[in-house]
């Protein structure tokens, strides 16, 4: 399976959605069948909170193409495993669909 290295577009770096996102706008890297379920296993490791009924609730930076870069990473990716993502630091997030799937 392919793995995907997401990274914040430059000129969105600073934005306020960033704080939906534990990992903030850092980069970090997913094995996934598809760009699209690349970008909702970041989005599910990472999400903080959400309200979608609130206007000013923030968009999931992750999902959108205009915040987010992700592409088929070419390397080896120290530290990935399935069902997680691992971010720059290296630190490992679990993907939500995985943790239900398991229980």
């Amino acid at each position: 399976m392919p793995v995907f290295r997401l990274e914040p577009v430059a000129q969105r770096a600073g934005s306020p959605h960033w704080k939906s996102s534990t990992i903030g706008a850092q980069r970090c890297w997913v094995e996934a069948a598809s760009e699209d379920a690349a970008r909702w296993a970041v989005t599910m490791a990472t999400i903080i909170a959400r309200c979608d009924d609130h206007p000013d609730s923030p968009i999931m930076p992750w999902r959108h193409a205009d915040h987010a870069v992700c592409l088929v990473e070419r390397g080896e990716v120290p530290g990935l495993r399935p069902g997680y993502v691992v971010d720059a630091a290296g630190d490992l997030h679990e993907i939500e669909e995985y943790r239900a799937a398991a229980q």
